[in-house]
């Protein structure tokens, strides 16, 4: 049977719930979250969960644009720091969070999937229709053996083979 939530109990859900959504907007560690709202890690993944409902197309692009932005910020601050020029060696930590920042942004954009090519000598692939598929697997299921034969027309003293059929051509 369905659980009956009082008016006043939800209410106070929904207030949580909008309170960790924005403190994980704002970057808060969970444990401090949770803290703060004396609730449970659980609770408060639920009430994230709740906030974030379906992610649509568009949220999923507007996110993307924000986490890019994030990153290029990032980036921003320590390129200089990582790089080598007037009068500086270059950071060496800095160089390697830069790497990492690209190779997010990469994996974000889908620039790390593998390019699909294929080989110079590979195999050539017979076609066969669905229908043929569906028929060679209800032959297989009623047990049927396949009774394609395979040759070549022979003639025999002088006759085709439609001339032994009947067939005058």
């Amino acid at each position: 049977m369905a659980e009956i939530v009082q008016f006043a109990d939800a209410n106070a859900i929904f207030e949580r719930d909008l309170k960790v959504w924005r403190m994980q907007l704002a970057f808060v560690p969970m444990h401090q979250i949770t803290n703060e709202l004396g609730c449970t890690v659980a609770e408060a993944e639920a009430s994230w969960t709740r906030m974030l409902g379906s992610v649509t197309p568009d949220m999923r692009a507007r996110l993307v644009r924000e986490e890019l932005e994030r990153l290029n910020q990032l980036q921003r601050a320590y390129w200089i720091e990582a790089m080598p020029g007037a009068g500086r060696k270059g950071n060496i930590k800095a160089a390697e969070l830069n790497i990492k920042i690209m190779e997010r942004r990469s994996k974000l954009l889908g620039l790390d999937a593998p390019t699909q090519i294929e080989p110079a000598l590979a195999p050539v692939k017979v076609h066969t229709s669905s229908t043929e598929r569906i028929q060679r697997h209800l032959d297989r299921i009623a047990g049927k053996k396949d009774t394609t034969i395979e040759g070549e027309v022979v003639q025999h003293g002088g006759e085709t083979s439609q001339q032994k059929n009947g067939d005058d051509a």
